[in-house]
């Protein structure tokens, strides 16, 4: 495994973290929006500062993120792939948030924000269960189990069972959160790990 691989998932949640406080720093109007959009949706039309978002929030996460569990696809074992392939998938949601255009409006193009939105933690809870009936540690296995099933509520849940609206900050912080630590469970996927 490559040295600097176990910091990928880590800068790319400092990323986003840093590009969200900037981007709420600079213009704080934004507050007010997240009660009708996610931290995801902030690269939409007549935002302030959203290029702060799309590439610092979005792109280069989601290319860190694609890269990180791309190369955990072709060099881990068989049980730890689909996982992979999952969060690479992700990955590349994100990414496509961050390339998506800003200007000008094209038809459709709010619906296929929020459908990628709400993928992103919908990928991220499907892979944690995967990893839950996979991982043969105990408690980290009831930690994926629950955050897995908790994302999968909260997101499609919400969606298919006609909820108003579906709140997917909380998830969203979620995964990231997962990213400072997931290095350690894909060192033991590497075949490689020291």
């Amino acid at each position: 495994m490559p040295r600097f691989l176990p910091l990928a998932p880590r800068l790319a949640a400092y990323l986003f973290a840093l590009a969200v406080a900037a981007f709420f720093f600079l213009n704080p109007a934004a507050f007010q929006k997240l009660a009708a959009i996610n931290l995801l949706q902030f690269n939409l039309q007549g935002v302030r500062y959203a290029f702060i978002m799309s590439l610092f929030a979005y792109a280069l996460p989601g290319a860190i993120i694609t890269g990180y569990f791309g190369w955990h696809l072709f060099h881990s074992p068989t049980r730890f792939r689909a996982p992979a392939a999952l969060l690479a998938l992700a990955g590349i949601i994100l990414l496509q948030l961050g390339t998506i255009s800003t200007a000008p409006e094209f038809p459709g193009r709010t619906l296929y924000v929020m459908l990628l939105t709400w993928t992103f933690p919908t990928l991220h809870g499907v892979a944690w269960l995967w990893l839950a009936f996979t991982d043969h540690l105990g408690i980290r296995r009831f930690a994926n189990a629950a955050l897995g099933l908790y994302l999968l509520y909260q997101v499609p849940g919400s969606f298919l069972f006609g909820a108003d609206e579906v709140q997917a900050n909380i998830p969203i912080a979620l995964c990231f959160g997962w990213y400072f630590s997931c290095h350690v469970l894909f060192q033991f996927a590497s075949p490689n790990a020291t």
